[in-house]
């Protein structure tokens, strides 16, 4: 097995134990004599402290990814903290950071001072790291622990998403593994957190901080470092369709003055927006404005590009299977799996989208002659039906 975190860093970790007090051990109970028959009962004995032992799924990564002398340095350290971090972007002036090495924000913290807080955090974590998912190739970590003992410092950076955890002492890396997502809701409720990342939220701050600087650098022919930025997350942010439909909304308003002055970017964005993402409200939203765009042809070559290739993403949302039919109790029983592994577009958006693409009327001859061949093309009568019902409005032979 590849050596981990504590293989590497658990012995510089070790020095921490060495600092730490020891943990005090609960008194012995007063001995007491026999009660007679019929005595009340004597009280209970005080319950014990929790030690290093009572860490659940300690045993889990003992050897195997942790040393028990690193356990015990971070169990034992004079502080242990826990703190929701921003690792998109670094803090500013004033802002508290993670530390010197990372300075990302923090946006939420709880010091732990108890042992019984120490051993839930801990095994929370060890429970991740005991059950590790797949690994991707990114790192943003959301979550750290810091152990702090004298002028000695651990961090312990964690993403979920990532399923990765990574070790530094100062700016010396000590290691680095894998781990799922088993405790990640624990670490969030000590935390006070409903989500990893607040909804609404980009790179730390909210949607509204971003479209002003996205509206700011709109038309300027050298837009600052931050405009461009906010270009490229609102993008992302319309293409991912992940907002609630009232700033999604707002997203689209931010395009709509972007568009007189970078159209065929603006339709890129949108045209992604309709061919991938699985959000409906943002593929209701964008195909609701695709058809106010294409209402009038458009002069340029460039951007009637563009448009086309919105009218062709229109085409092949129409043009995806249809929903298999919802699996019966029987056949869920009997283990039968439904192959639709994806959500298809409902018949809400399927209707939607059968509007739109009628208002491409401009469209080229070849390109709806195209379309109708694609339509008589398909095998299942149903959505053959659909498809040509579809290209009815629109014109054969004109350009």
């Amino acid at each position: 097995m590849k050596p981990t975190l504590l293989h590497l860093c658990l012995a510089p970790c070790a020095l921490l134990a060495a600092c730490a007090s020891p943990e005090p051990q609960p008194a012995a109970p007063e001995p007491t004599q026999a009660s007679a028959p019929g005595a009340s009962e004597s009280p209970a004995p005080p319950e014990r402290a929790v030690a290093l032992e009572d860490i659940p799924h300690l045993d889990e990564v003992l050897g195997a990814a942790f040393s028990r002398a690193g356990v015990e340095s971070l169990f034992r350290a004079e502080r242990l903290e826990l703190h929701g971090i921003i690792c998109e972007r670094e803090a500013d002036p004033g802002e508290p950071y993670l530390c010197e090495a990372f300075p990302f924000p923090i946006r939420s913290t709880a010091k732990l001072t108890t042992p019984a807080s120490r051993a839930e955090v801990l095994g929370a974590f060890f429970a991740g790291v005991a059950a590790p998912g797949p690994l991707a190739m990114c790192f943003e970590p959301h979550h750290a622990l810091v152990a702090t003992t004298g002028d000695e410092q651990i961090v312990i950076q964690i993403c979920y998403s990532c399923g990765q955890y990574q070790i530094d002492k100062g700016e010396q890396s000590l290691g680095s593994g894998a781990i799922g997502e088993a405790g990640s809701e624990v670490l969030n409720r000590v935390l006070g957190q409903t989500h990893t990342v607040p909804p609404g939220e980009l790179e730390g701050r909210p949607l509204a901080y971003w479209l002003e600087r996205f509206r700011a650098g709109v038309g300027k022919a050298e837009p600052s470092e931050l405009e461009e930025r906010a270009v490229d997350l609102i993008d992302d942010c319309l293409t991912s369709g992940e907002l609630p439909q009232a700033e999604l909304r707002l997203v689209l308003a931010a395009q709509r003055a972007r568009l007189e002055h970078d159209r065929s970017a603006v339709c890129a964005v949108l045209q992604r927006t309709i061919s991938d993402s699985r959000h409906e409200p943002a593929r209701r939203e964008v195909l609701s404005w695709v058809a106010e765009l294409a209402q009038r042809p458009p002069s340029n070559s460039a951007y009637r590009a563009r448009l086309l290739e919105l009218a062709d993403a229109t085409w092949d949302l129409l043009s995806e299977p249809l929903p298999e039919p919802p699996l019966t109790e029987e056949q869920r029983q009997a283990g039968v799996m439904s192959f639709d592994e994806e959500p298809t577009a409902s018949p809400e958006l399927r209707a939607l989208a059968r509007k739109t693409l009628a208002t491409f009327r401009w469209a080229p001859a070849d390109q709806i002659a195209w379309w109708h061949e694609e339509a008589a093309a398909v095998e299942d009568p149903q959505l053959r039906k659909q498809l040509l019902l579809a290209l009815k409005p629109l014109p054969r032979a004109s350009d």
